[in-house]
C-alpha cells in the first residue's frame, strides 16, 4: 500500500512519468498514420492517378479550407464548454470517436475509382475528392483538436510539457518515417521501363485501411493511459462558459498565439505543402522517384540527434530562444541552395540531400518544442485575460495549420504550373519545367524560414523569463482561489453545525 501511495502525486493522480510520454506520443503516431498519408499522397493521387487538373485541384483545396475555418474553432468551443465525464476527463471520448471515424474516412479518400469505374465522369472524380476530404477532415478535427489540448492538462510544469512535446514529435516521426520512406517504394514504379517513376494509385486504398486500423489501436492506447491532471470542476466549467466570439477575439489579441500560429503555418508550407513539388523534383529532375522517401528519413535524423539534449537546452536558454535563433542556419542554407550546383544527376541529388539535412537541423528545435509553446500560450491567455479557453486556442491554432495544409499545397501547385508543370505528363515533365521546380523548392524554403524566424523572434513574446513569470503568477492565483474556496467551505460547515 505504501508503495502505491508513493506513486501518486499530491492530488491523488499517478505521478507524471514514462507512461504519460508513451501514451501521449502514441496519440500523434495515430494522427500521423492518417495525416502523413494524406499530406504526402493526396495531391499526387488525385492529379496523377485520378486525372484531376492541377489548377482545378488547387482551387478545390482552397475551397475545402472554408470547412476547416468552420469546424476547428467550433470544435474548440465544444471542448471548452464540455463537462468532464465521470472520470473527470473532457477530451478522451472525443479523441477515440474521431479515431474510429478516421479509419473509414481515410479509406474513402483513396478509393481507386479508375479501377472500379474506368469511364467515370470527371465530375464523379471531383465529387469523390470533395466528399472524401470533408469526411476525413471532420474526423481528423474531432480527434486532433482535443488530442493537442491534452498537453496543457496532463501537467502544468514547463519541463514536463517540453518532454511531452518531444514525445509527440517522436510519435509523429514513428508514423511519418515508414509512410514517407517505404510507401514511395510501393506506390511508384521502378526499373528502366517506360512506366518508370509512374504513380501506382490503386495501391493506396489497402494502404489507407491498414494504416487507419493501426492508428485506431494507437488512439485506444493514448486514451486509456493518459491522465488529465490540470482540471476544472464541473461547477467551474458551468460558471465559466466560454463565449466563442469573445475567445476568438482574445486569441488575436494574444501576441504569443499569433506568433506561434504564423510559425506553424509557414513550417507546414515549407515541410508539408511542398511535398508534391519535392516528389516531382525526384520524378522529373533527378529521375528517381522511389528514392524520394529517403529525403524524409535523412531530414528526420537531426531530430533524433537533438532529442536527448532539447530539455537541457530549453531549461538553459528557453523555448523561444532555441527555436528562433537556430532558424538562421536554415535561412542561409536555403539561400545557398539557389546558387549551388544541384545538377540533375546523383551528384546533384547528394548536394540537395545534404542541404536538406542541414536545413532541417535548423528547424529541429522548433519542431520538438513547438507543441509545448502552444501550452505556454494557453497559460499566458489565462494569466493575461483571465480565461484559459484551452479548446478554442488550440482549435484556432489548428485551424491556421489546416489552412496552411490546404493553401500551401494549392499555392505550390499553382507555382509549379507557372513554371511549366503538367500533371498529365507524370514523371515525364519537360526539361524547363523540371529545372523550374529545382529552383522553386529552395525559394519556398527561403521565404518560409524567414517568416518563421520573424514570427518566433519578434511576434511570439514568451521568452524564458516571461514563461517563468506567467507560471508563478498562475500558481499564486490558483493557490489564492483554493484558499478562498477552503475558507468558504469552513464557513458553510460551521453554519451547518450551528
Amino acid at each position: 500500500m505504501a508503495k502505491k501511495e508513493r506513486q501518486l502525486d499530491e492530488n491523488g493522480f499517478r505521478k507524471f512519468g514514462m507512461m504519460d510520454k508513451l501514451s501521449y506520443g502514441a496519440g500523434d503516431f495515430a494522427c500521423n498514420t492518417s495525416f502523413a498519408l494524406a499530406g504526402s499522397f493526396f495531391t499526387t493521387f488525385y492529379t496523377q492517378y485520378m486525372g484531376i487538373k492541377s489548377v482545378h485541384f488547387a482551387l478545390i483545396l482552397i475551397l475545402l479550407k472554408i470547412w476547416d475555418a468552420i469546424n476547428d474553432p467550433l470544435m474548440g468551443g465544444i471542448l471548452d464548454n464540455a463537462k468532464p465525464d465521470k472520470n473527470g476527463s473532457k477530451y478522451r471520448r472525443f479523441i477515440l470517436g474521431g479515431g474510429i471515424g478516421l479509419v473509414a474516412a481515410a479509406a474513402l479518400c483513396f478509393i481507386p475509382l479508375p479501377e472500379i469505374a474506368p469511364n467515370a465522369a470527371y465530375w464523379c472524380k471531383i465529387a469523390l475528392c470533395v466528399f472524401g476530404y470533408l469526411c476525413w477532415d471532420l474526423c481528423y478535427t474531432i480527434a486532433n483538436v482535443p488530442y493537442g489540448t491534452l498537453n496543457a492538462v496532463i501537467t502544468d510544469k514547463a519541463e514536463e510539457r517540453s518532454s511531452l512535446s518531444l514525445w509527440r514529435t517522436l510519435g509523429a516521426m514513428a508514423a511519418q518515417i515508414p509512410i514517407n520512406v517505404v510507401l514511395p517504394m510501393i506506390c511508384y514504379a521502378g526499373g528502366d521501363s517506360s512506366n518508370a517513376n509512374a504513380f501506382l494509385g490503386a495501391r493506396m486504398f489497402p494502404v489507407a485501411v491498414v494504416l487507419g486500423t493501426i492508428g485506431l489501436l494507437a488512439f485506444i492506447f493514448c486514451t486509456t493511459q493518459t491522465v488529465e491532471r490540470v482540471r476544472q470542476s464541473e461547477e467551474v466549467v458551468e460558471k465559466e462558459k466560454v463565449n466563442w466570439f469573445k475567445a476568438i477575439g482574445t486569441f488575436f489579441r494574444n501576441r504569443a498565439a499569433v506568433g506561434v500560429t504564423l510559425a506553424a503555418i509557414f513550417s507546414l508550407i515549407c515541410f508539408t505543402g511542398i511535398s508534391t513539388a519535392t516528389t516531382v523534383l525526384f520524378q522529373a529532375y533527378f529521375k528517381n522517384a522511389q528514392l524520394s522517401g529517403m529525403l524524409s528519413l535523412i531530414t528526420m535524423l537531426p531530430m533524433f540527434f537533438l532529442m536527448p539534449f532539447v530539455s537541457k537546452l530549453v531549461k538553459k536558454y528557453g523555448k523561444q530562444e532555441v527555436s528562433a535563433y537556430t532558424m538562421i542556419i536554415g535561412i542561409v542554407i536555403a539561400a545557398l541552395m539557389l546558387v549551388l550546383p544541384i545538377t540533375p544527376d546523383n551528384k546533384g541529388m547528394a548536394v540537395y540531400l545534404v542541404c536538406s539535412l542541414l536545413m532541417t537541423a535548423s528547424y529541429a528545435a522548433y519542431s520538438l518544442v513547438g507543441w509545448a509553446m502552444v501550452s505556454d500560450v494557453i497559460d499566458y491567455n489565462e494569466y493575461k485575460f483571465g480565461n484559459r479557453s484551452e479548446g478554442t486556442i488550440y482549435a484556432t491554432y489548428s485551424m491556421g495549420r489546416k489552412i496552411a495544409q490546404g493553401v500551401g499545397p494549392s499555392l505550390v501547385l499553382l507555382l509549379m504550373v507557372a513554371v511549366g508543370y503538367n500533371e498529365a505528363l507524370g514523371a515525364e515533365q519537360t526539361a524547363e519545367a523540371a529545372l523550374g521546380i529545382r529552383y522553386l523548392v529552395p525559394a519556398i524554403y527561403l521565404v518560409g524560414m524567414i517568416v518563421m524566424f520573424v514570427s518566433l523572434k519578434w511576434i511570439y513574446n514568451l521568452d524564458k523569463k516571461t514563461v517563468a513569470e506567467v507560471s508563478e503568477g498562475l500558481r499564486e492565483k490558483r493557490n489564492e482561489l483554493e484558499g478562498n474556496e477552503l475558507t468558504a467551505g469552513n464557513i458553510l460547515e460551521g453554519m451547518r453545525e450551528e
